[in-house]
């Protein structure tokens, strides 16, 4: 397959496909000789499960994690679920704090009089 036929199976661009080879998160694939990228079924099945792995939040560095437990014949079930349950405590973080952020923000905008003077009890609290 050429990028543009395996970009389109995948839903990735060409640009992704060659910064993921360019940060070694993909093989290097096979090299015509008119130049033009040749890649295989392994090439693919490593796209799909980065593509999703990004779709539902992973890091590139995390993406190198999963691929090396799913290329590992020695991988156990309990080292990719220890992986997964480290991705969500980090979301639950990020809920956290996101949550604390959001609370900051209302109560701020509730502290505003919302009329046409120039004092601003939201600046003055964010000068504090």
């Amino acid at each position: 397959m050429k990028i543009g036929e395996i970009a389109k199976l995948v839903g990735l661009t060409p640009k992704s496909i060659r910064f993921y080879e360019a940060t070694q998160l993909l093989d290097a694939p096979f090299r015509q000789k008119n130049g033009y990228r040749q890649y295989t079924q392994a090439h693919l099945q490593t796209l799909k499960l980065i593509k999703r792995a990004r779709d539902v939040g992973f890091s590139l560095e995390e993406c190198r994690t999963l691929i090396s437990l799913w290329r590992s014949p020695c991988r156990k079930s309990e080292d990719v679920n220890k992986t997964i349950l480290q991705k969500i405590e980090l979301i639950t973080q990020q809920i956290n704090l996101l949550t604390e952020v959001k609370a900051t923000l209302t109560k701020l905008s509730d502290q505003c009089p919302n009329n046409q003077q120039s004092t601003c009890p939201i600046l003055s609290e964010l000068l504090k």
